[in-house]
């Protein structure tokens, strides 16, 4: 089932898709419990477990209800910052939305500056977003 969705969210992100409650939908399944474990400390100190040389970033994790189809996160590429909701999401499907937000920022990093054009999910991005779930696996994480 992982390798499903793994295959899934890799065909999302390559053909440009935002991580929305709809395309979500596609590759998490639904929550029975909204039980989020994290606090922005806890998120970010699993997130450089997967990839520790990077530049230094903010977590921010968000209780507030978001609007109808609103992202479920995003990654700020000035402020280096990451905002989490976790309106509908339990610690499995946040885990790996802070994972897709992080891909954001070791792709800035690894390109030396904000990503200019183009989908910011490239093939580039993708292959960091695999390489950070099997990092996520590899360090036990349920994602």
């Amino acid at each position: 089932m992982k390798k499903i969705i793994l295959i899934a969210i890799f065909v999302l992100a390559f053909m440009g898709c935002d991580v929305t409650p709809s395309t979500c939908a596609l590759i998490y399944p639904p929550v029975e419990s909204e039980t989020i474990t994290y606090n922005d400390k806890t998120i970010k100190e699993k997130l450089l477990e997967l990839n520790p040389d990077v530049p230094d970033f903010t977590v921010t994790i968000s209780h507030e209800d978001r609007k109808q189809n609103a992202k479920l996160g995003f990654y700020n590429f000035e402020t280096k910052r990451i905002t989490l909701y976790t309106q509908g999401l339990d610690d499995r499907v946040f885990m790996r939305l802070a994972i897709h937000e992080f891909a954001h920022h070791v792709h800035q990093w690894e390109q030396g500056g904000r990503i200019q054009g183009g989908s910011q999910h490239s093939d580039r991005f993708c292959a960091i977003m695999s390489r950070l779930l099997i990092a996520a696996e590899e360090e036990g994480l349920d994602v």
